[in-house]
């Protein structure tokens, strides 16, 4: 399908801090899975944007995330990929248009700067409303906005897998 992330805190941390792995993985907190463009339709269609799919584990009453327990052979990656049902939310990056020869997105004018790793997340059930966004305003800047059932932890995890290619 694609270069993928499982996200949670414990991998972050002891990869961060050299410490050893637990023996016990730690419950997931997000899943990022980048679809692969192919050579081919790179060089027939020129960039393409990335096509980005985001599970997030259930919310609840609380309005806090219930972190997914894994084993050492599922996540929540490869329950997404199986096709089963797993409690939470699953988005996708929103379609853009192709006009005069580029892809465009409506940012609403935070974002100013074309690049690959624009993209808008919204669910399946409603195109419209945008979940969180990412876009280069310069060369060194971006933009990320976002909302509910994000946290600030998931959202900046989401933007900075986009330049883990």
């Amino acid at each position: 399908m694609g270069k993928h992330e499982c996200l949670n805190v414990t991998r972050i941390l002891a990869f961060r801090l050299a410490i050893p792995r637990p023996l016990t993985l730690p419950p997931q907190v997000a899943a990022f899975v980048f679809q692969k463009v192919t050579l081919t339709r790179q060089l027939k269609e020129g960039q393409i944007p990335r096509k980005l799919n985001v599970i997030l584990p259930a919310v609840t009453k609380e309005n806090t995330h219930t972190p997914v327990q894994v084993t050492s052979d599922t996540c929540m990656i490869t329950r997404f990929e199986d096709g089963l049902k797993q409690p939470g939310t699953v988005m996708h990056t929103k379609e853009p248009t192709f006009e005069r020869g580029q892809y465009r997105l409506n940012f609403h004018g935070r974002v100013t700067t074309p690049s690959v790793k624009n993209f808008q997340i919204t669910t399946a059930n409603d195109i419209r409303d945008v979940l969180a966004q990412f876009g280069r305003v310069s060369d060194d800047r971006f933009h990320l906005d976002f909302k509910h059932p994000f946290s600030p932890f998931q959202a900046f995890s989401m933007a900075i897998a986009q330049f883990n290619l």
